[in-house]
């Protein structure tokens, strides 16, 4: 499944490239296909901020499903989560300051992390 930009220029989404998931970017119009984020492992679930400037996604480079986020040029990546339980669901508040996700370990959690504190 895939994400439309805010300005609906560009569609953002997973893609397999014979090793791992990907997250890539194509024109909304059609064109060629760009990779942001790769890796080995799953980088799935891709959700653009409101800003526009910023990519959040699942990644499993850690072992288990955690939260990434990179620029949307797919640099500055980093690793939001990093626990035992999985994290699925993210989603950007609409005001663009948090995140809500769903951590599953023992039971399932809706959580939120503040993006002021990363």
């Amino acid at each position: 499944m895939g994400e439309i930009t805010e300005d609906g220029k560009n569609i953002m989404l997973s893609v397999h490239d014979g090793v791992g998931f990907n997250v890539a970017m194509m024109p909304s119009n059609g064109g060629e296909l760009t990779t942001l984020v790769s890796s080995e492992f799953l980088d799935t679930h891709v959700e653009c901020s409101l800003a526009g400037d910023q990519i959040l996604f699942l990644t499993t480079r850690n072992g288990n499903s955690d939260m990434g986020i990179a620029s949307m040029d797919g640099k500055d990546q980093k690793i939001l989560t990093n626990s035992e339980g999985d994290e699925y669901s993210c989603q950007w508040t609409p005001d663009g300051k948090s995140i809500i996700f769903t951590r599953e370990d023992s039971s399932a959690d809706l959580m939120a992390r503040d993006m002021a504190s990363m």
